[in-house]
């Protein structure tokens, strides 16, 4: 009997015959080789769907669910709060849950229509999963972090109505993977109660520094700002519609969400927060990360439920120039959202404020960059899956990106290896760093902040697109993209740009051609019009800084001006 193992193959596994249902199976057994050939991608299936299209699909149903999800919770928290204050508590969690169910089911049809007649076993190896999460930040870490918690939700769909001549087999066998957060210890909590107090105003707002962000804050608390707000606040995109069919009834998905919906959103009417100056028509800055915690979450919302605005704050790369998110597009329901540089979007009914970033405000220059000799290669998160509709994050993605790292690496003299500084990123499914090791014993494998090595380098080199990448092109850095073309969903505007990057040789689709570039006089290229122009013409659109950051931030709510 062919097995279809769910999450970990076992001893037996027949690789001749047996099948997998995803490349996280063979997690325990990857190897260089095993990625540079792809090798896996022979025992499993994937539904070929457009990504654009299922990413409309979830969010129509979205539509249809949000406002009766978010009256379910209202009346099981006994709350006063109004149905607006709750869609937008709940409304990220719920469309990534939508994806997630949307994915999965998909999924599982794949496998079914393929095998329906097959005598198929299905092999779990390790315990089922309880699905219970207790917010927003443990579903995330669940569902996004562990594959386990990923194919045994397929394995629901999978169990539910599977055909006669299946099987399923379960040897139990706990990983006793438990996910605890660190509890703070008594100086940390006394750090956060003075900053919730000192900078009540701008919450999880990145790049100022402490006495900045005190100043916005103070000022924040007495002034009203003069500003044209956002006048909607529901999820919407302009993408046309889908044409698809859910592959699950409006019906048969309230009764997941009710099923699995975080416990934190069944005792919001527990959270209490004191504002001790009135709310009415005052500011508070947040950003995304609010989005992800559910206790700053709610103290944004009460602030708009109390009369205040939200103005989201951009806080990473990928706002403007990826094609649709679903975190992003939850913040520009705020009342305002100030960018790094583009004034709307060409997939969301919503008009930005550009304001220069105080992430992206460090410079260097041609004096600093000449003297030094060493690269800094900077990775990214490496994924078996991702159960979301978004290009880039699949493991075939993933193979590319450690294949033309791998590359680049290999078409560097040997002598040169001893000056490469690689950082590898442990927030994904797996890493390259322990494989590349092996092969590239020279390079330097470094577990600090990329941040911390920057000034110290005479060229940066990435392997996607990411918020380094922004800051390597802000502070004017020589600075190396090795990547597929097209190998993100972006805007057109953005589409052009990377384009015109691509022209001046920033962008590279080719990891040799890439790696000459190291060989040749560096600053030349770089500081030459055409690069430079090229890269001031990306930076004004999505990576916007000036000399004077803060004095900026000030004039623009003090002067009450968009």
């Amino acid at each position: 009997m062919k097995k279809l193992v769910i999450d970990q193959i076992p001893g037996e596994f027949n690789f001749k015959s047996d099948i997998v249902l995803g490349p996280w199976c063979f997690k325990k057994n990857i190897s260089l080789k095993d990625i540079l050939k792809n090798k896996f991608k022979k025992y499993y299936f994937e539904d070929k769907i457009d990504q654009i299209r299922a990413f409309k699909c979830c969010e129509e149903q979205y539509q249809r669910l949000i406002r009766k999800t978010a009256i379910y919770l209202k009346e099981k928290n006994n709350s006063n709060f109004s149905i607006n204050f709750f869609e937008n508590y709940i409304g990220y969690w719920l469309l990534d849950f939508i994806h997630l169910i949307h994915y999965s089911k998909r999924l599982s049809s794949t496998y079914k229509r393929k095998f329906e007649k097959k005598k198929i076993e299905l092999f779990l190896k390790n315990n089922n999963k309880d699905f219970i999460f207790s917010d927003t930040a443990d579903y995330l870490a669940k569902t996004y972090k562990n594959t386990d918690y990923f194919s045994h939700f397929v394995f629901l769909f999978l169990n539910k109505d599977k055909p006669k001549n299946w099987l399923t087999k379960k040897l139990h066998k706990d990983e006793n993977e438990i996910f605890k957060r660190g509890k703070l210890n008594f100086l940390s909590k006394i750090k956060n109660f003075f900053s919730k107090i000192i900078f009540s105003r701008v919450c999880l707002v990145y790049g100022f520094n402490i006495l900045e962000k005190f100043i916005l804050s103070t000022i924040l608390l007495f002034i009203k700002p003069n500003i044209k707000y956002n006048k909607f606040y529901k999820f919407n995109t302009l993408l046309k519609p889908s044409k698809l069919i859910s592959p699950i009834s409006d019906a048969e998905l309230f009764e997941y969400i009710k099923k699995y919906v975080p416990r934190s959103f069944l005792e919001i009417s527990r959270l209490k927060h004191n504002f001790f100056i009135s709310c009415k028509d005052k500011v508070i800055l947040g950003s995304g990360s609010s989005l992800l915690n559910d206790k700053e979450k709610f103290k944004l919302l009460l602030f708009r439920e109390l009369g205040g605005k939200i103005i989201s704050v951009q806080h990473g790369s990928a706002y403007g120039d990826a094609s649709v998110s679903i975190h992003h597009g939850h913040e520009y329901l705020f009342d305002k959202f100030i960018s790094w540089g583009q004034t709307s979007h060409q997939n969301y009914r919503t008009k930005f404020v550009p304001l220069p970033s105080p992430q992206l405000r460090n410079k260097t220059n041609y004096h600093k960059i000449k003297s030094k000799k060493n690269i800094l290669f900077v990775s990214t998160s490496n994924m078996f899956v991702q159960p979301k509709y978004l290009k880039m994050r699949s493991f075939n993605e993933s193979c590319k990106r450690i294949r033309n790292s791998y590359i680049f690496l290999k078409s560097i003299k040997a002598k040169d290896h001893s000056k490469i500084f690689y950082k590898d990123s442990p927030y994904g499914h797996f890493s390259e760093k322990n494989i590349f090791e092996k092969q590239f014993k020279k390079v330097i494998f470094i577990n600090k902040k990329p941040e911390q090595f920057i000034n110290n380098v005479k060229l940066i080199v990435m392997n996607n697109y990411s918020t380094f990448f922004f800051k390597s092109l802000s502070m004017n850095i020589p600075t190396i993209l090795i990547c597929e073309k097209n190998c993100w969903d972006s805007t057109s505007k953005a589409k052009k740009l990377f384009g015109v990057l691509h022209n001046a040789g920033i962008v590279n689709y080719n990891p040799k051609k890439a790696a000459k570039r190291v060989e040749e006089n560096l600053l030349e290229w770089w500081y030459s019009k055409k690069t430079q122009k090229a890269r001031k013409l990306f930076c004004n659109e999505f990576a916007l800084s000036d000399k004077n950051t803060f004095k900026t931030w000030l004039n623009f709510f003090l002067n009450h001006k968009l």
